[in-house]
């Protein structure tokens, strides 16, 4: 469970390279463009998808990968005391879920009706669910990543009591 879990973190952090790399090269195309005077409308909305994509997908991953802000400064008061310091993690973790899960139903919702409804974006003319779907992934993503830290804390608990 452990290397697919870091399987797909790696896969997820290519994909988001990729991303970075394509929205760097699309934002110069639309600059030069505009400095030559040439319309191209549908860069300032290709961008926003690929940010929604980028910011949400890689919370996941930065989550996954403990590369968000945390409460460092709490739980380095707490290096001497590691049942209280697990606590503080797992309260977190819960969060975490609360979170994810929250944001998962929410954006199933949005996703769901849009997809229904048969919006598109005004430019590019792309279905709208699919700038959302990128907000969804990366909501279920955060839960599955907190559902799974949650467990190695309460394994940690246990193997510290026997």
């Amino acid at each position: 469970m452990q290397k697919t879990i870091q399987q797909i973190t790696k896969i997820l952090q290519g994909i988001m390279g990729f991303a970075v790399l394509t929205t760097i090269i699309v934002v110069t195309y639309g600059v030069v463009a505009r400095l030559l005077n040439i319309p191209v409308a549908w860069t300032d909305e290709f961008v926003r998808i690929f940010f929604i994509w980028l910011v949400f997908i890689g919370a996941a991953v930065a989550y996954e990968s403990n590369a968000l802000i945390g409460l460092d400064l709490v739980e380095d008061m707490l290096s001497k005391k590691p049942v209280a310091r697990k606590l503080l993690k797992a309260v977190q973790m819960a969060l975490g879920i609360i979170f994810g899960v929250f944001m998962t139903t929410q954006t199933y919702t949005i996703v769901s009706t849009q997809l229904s409804s048969g919006e598109m974006t005004p430019v590019m003319q792309v279905p709208l669910w699919l700038v959302n779907l990128g907000y969804l992934i990366g909501s279920f993503l955060f839960a599955i990543f907190a559902i799974r830290k949650l467990v190695q804390v309460a394994l940690s608990f246990k193997s510290s009591q026997t």
